[in-house]
């Protein structure tokens, strides 16, 4: 029995005990609940909300933590926690969102419906049977993993969860409802959070490495415009919805290379403000103002 406020190495311990209780800081109560749980009274129906290493130098933060000269790098970036283990594959001593109990469940019949594609919001439902002898709880979790995405994100992250309580054989049908949140990632580019149209994963499951169904869906959304700046390329000036208006306007006025579509796949890459001043090099013609053109777009 493990009695703790942060996770410890379990290697030392699974080798030579036939169960583990993590009791983390269990408080007043702790000694009569431990009896409770040790003796029968009450099932285990915790699930791990971190995950639990082999070895500190597996964790993300490692070679980032202490830093030195006073700085610290979160060279992790959104890869903390599970996110980390899933992404590398590593494996681990136990995985986020894991936990036993006296009894065994089973999942089955997953159904996840969209009532409108072009809003990013799903109700996902799932049977859950405790297969064992005697009543006890599971905590059912939904992963979504968006597998072509424009910025890179997780396998798959925890969007919903929910705990059901059954009696020995019984099965229950769970639901669990996703919003736009479950589907979307924060956009430093729109500066707000973006769910992309497209193809994603539904996984469910009772851990992050314990995901038997899965089912996708596909959401026909709209991605809002991503607001242009003075260091926007070529491309993402002709991708704006006004963007190529503006563009053959201000050629007008400056280098007619710009509107070729032979010669767009070269310089694509490179910010329309070079592009402007480099024409205006050779014409001898002032540019038009970016600050004027990204008002247009902008607007």
């Amino acid at each position: 029995m493990l009695s703790n406020g942060g996770v410890v190495l379990t290697g030392p311990l699974t080798d030579r005990a036939a169960a583990l209780l993590e009791m983390w800081l269990p408080g007043q109560a702790g000694g009569s609940a431990a009896a409770d749980l040790i003796f029968g009274h009450a099932a285990p129906s915790g699930r791990l909300a971190e995950t639990v290493p082999h070895r500190l130098c597996d964790t993300p933060a490692h070679v980032n933590w202490p830093g030195s000269a006073g700085q610290v790098l979160y060279g992790e970036r959104l890869y903390i926690g599970y996110r980390w283990y899933d992404r590398t594959e590593r494996d681990v001593a136990f995985p986020f969102g894991f936990g036993l109990s006296y009894t065994t469940f089973a999942y089955s019949e997953l159904s996840v419906h969209v009532p409108d594609p072009a809003r990013p919001e799903a109700r996902v439902e799932v049977t859950v049977t405790n297969t064992g002898a005697r009543e006890g709880a599971d905590v059912v979790q939904v992963y979504v993993s968006d597998p072509v995405a424009d910025v890179d994100r997780p396998v798959h992250e925890l969007r919903g969860f929910r705990k059901v309580r059954l009696a020995a054989g019984e099965s229950a049908r769970v639901v669990i409802e996703l919003d736009a949140r479950a589907f979307s990632y924060w956009s430093t580019r729109h500066g707000r959070w973006v769910a992309e149209p497209g193809e994603y994963g539904v996984h469910v499951g009772p851990s992050s490495r314990g995901l038997p169904l899965e089912q996708r869906v596909h959401l026909d959304l709209e991605v809002p415009p991503i607001a242009l700046t003075a260091d926007s390329t070529l491309a993402e000036w002709l991708a704006h919805p006004r963007g190529q208006e503006i563009i053959a306007k201000a050629s007008g006025e400056g280098p007619s290379f710009l509107t070729d579509p032979a010669g767009q796949p070269l310089i694509a890459q490179i910010p329309l403000a070079t592009l402007l001043s480099m024409g205006a090099s050779h014409t001898g013609q002032l540019p038009p103002a970016i600050d004027d053109l990204l008002r247009m777009a902008n607007s």
